[in-house]
């Protein structure tokens, strides 16, 4: 082989162990290839530390060129956002990419950043093992400076730096980009929150804030030295939509959704079937359109959709599978104290849980032992053929209190459950069932059963700003106890 043109790699970028040899005695003709395509070195160094070919996606493409856009100068704005879903190769592009700007310019300095100290180290070591590796120095001619071994921090012998650090670590005294003209590093935050952190309001606002006040003065060219945050969407009022609205012209904002609503396509129909993001659609829109779509929706007041509610007619015009109780207790009446919340439910052979019965006030121990009693005496016989067979209490100080009692006096069926995650994950863990309308209250919101517990669950928050939950709580332990029955959370 005399020149690269007769490398055949194929649609798919396929690499052998030929390509490889070729390239390390031809450096020349491997820098002059890798220099006008990001891709090509992707493919040729995947294969090379890791002995896996990389599979080009569309959008894998998609990705490569507007990050080299920003390398080669021809891109329209200072700063770049991509939104792609999870899993889908984000991370090692980022990688990869880092990498190969080293290649073209070793003085390069970049600011690596994340949501954790450990994904920081673990990234920092797979672009520092592609630098110092036998085949990157033979092609580029550069070289890792022996003297720095950190994983935080090393340095390129023609004097790049690369630094990498949580969001939450301590990110003054470095400078990312150069002072020459042409494109010398970058700040790269890829993925700045956890999964789960959405649903926290302090937590974005926190990344909001360091972003703010620290991250964008760590550039040595402000006016010029891009910052490329690559990342899923998780909140409408996340680090994204921050920058949307403060900063709209210094920003391209680059998306990829999972689904395409008007061709019914999958963008990665192996890994993301279409018709898994349409089930997932409606089951759980909000993971659906925030990490998939890359647009989420307006939590609003409230964390639970008012329209997800369904209602039912008659509680005897169906057959039941399941009849249940279950209680979020509390046993003082001051005002500031919750209300006890005890529900009935039946789970139907139509697989619809229904909300047949409930009771709602702030109760001291003596009238809340004799209310469970009452309700149990109402509906130990259930409906039809089908008995009221088990009542569920949280084991917390008042429930374990009441627990206790009802067990000393005998003959009911008490199931103490103790939840092991907070509140709001196990609220976020039963909204697919409420989203897809599985979940029934009595007749309509103007019954007063259906408005009560309305008006709570329109009003429950991210962040714990509501005044009370415990209807929610009572629902949370019936939806789970009537999808999962894997024992309590």
């Amino acid at each position: 082989m005399e020149t690269t043109e007769t490398v055949d790699f194929g649609d798919d970028l396929i690499i052998t162990d030929e390509t490889i040899e070729y390239f390390r005695t031809h450096p020349k003709e491997a820098r002059e290839a890798f220099f006008t395509d990001f891709t090509l070195f992707v493919a040729v160094f995947h294969w090379y530390m890791e002995r896996q070919q990389w599979i080009f996606r569309d959008f894998h493409r998609e990705i490569g060129a507007k990050l080299t856009e920003y390398v080669t100068g021809e891109n329209e704005k200072q700063n770049l956002y991509i939104g792609v879903s999870p899993r889908a190769g984000k991370s090692k592009l980022c990688i990869y990419f880092i990498a190969w700007c080293y290649g073209i310019n070793p003085k390069s300095n970049f600011l690596y950043t994340s949501y954790s100290d450990e994904l920081c180290n673990k990234h920092s070591k797979l672009i520092r093992a592609i630098v110092q590796s036998d085949l990157f120095v033979t092609i580029f001619g550069c070289k890792l400076d022996p003297a720095t071994t950190s994983s935080a921090l090393w340095k390129m012998t023609a004097g790049g730096e690369f630094r990498s650090i949580s969001l939450l670590g301590s990110i003054t005294g470095f400078g990312a980009g150069t002072f020459a003209d042409e494109f010398g590093g970058a700040i790269v935050i890829d993925d700045f929150m956890k999964a789960d952190d959405y649903r926290y309001k302090t937590k974005k606002q926190n990344v909001i804030e360091i972003f703010e006040n620290t991250l964008r003065s760590r550039k040595n060219r402000p006016a010029k030295d891009p910052t490329i945050i690559i990342a899923q969407r998780l909140a409408k009022d996340d680090l994204i939509d921050y920058i949307k609205e403060k900063y709209p012209d210094e920003w391209e904002f680059y998306v990829i959704p999972a689904y395409d609503e008007e061709t019914g396509k999958s963008f990665w129909e192996e890994r993301y079937p279409a018709a898994m993001l349409r089930q997932m659609k409606e089951e759980n829109p909000f993971l659906y359109y925030s990490q998939y779509q890359q647009a989420p929706i307006a939590m609003g007041g409230g964390v639970i959709k008012h329209e997800w509610w369904q209602y039912y007619r008659d509680m005897e015009d169906t057959r039941y599978r399941r009849i249940f109780i279950t209680a979020d207790t509390a046993c003082k009446t001051k005002e500031w104290n919750d209300y006890t919340a005890i529900g009935v439910f039946g789970l139907t052979i139509g697989n619809k849980l229904r909300l047949l019965d409930m009771v709602h006030a702030k109760m001291e121990m003596p009238e809340l032992q004799s209310t469970l009693l009452a309700i149990w005496e109402k509906w130990k016989q259930g409906i039809g053929n089908c008995r009221c067979n088990e009542i569920l209490i949280e084991d917390k100080a008042s429930g374990m209190q009441l627990i206790q009692q009802i067990r000393r006096i005998g003959g009911l069926p008490i199931r103490a459950v103790k939840p092991e995650k907070d509140k709001l994950s196990r609220v976020y863990d039963v909204i697919p069932q409420i989203a897809a309308g599985n979940v029934e209250l009595p007749e309509n919101e103007n019954n007063k059963i259906s408005r009560e517990f309305l008006a709570e669950s329109d009003a429950f928050s991210s962040d714990d700003s509501h005044e009370h939950d415990d209807m929610i709580d009572m629902m949370v332990y019936a939806i789970d106890n009537a999808y999962t029955r894997r024992g309590y959370f």
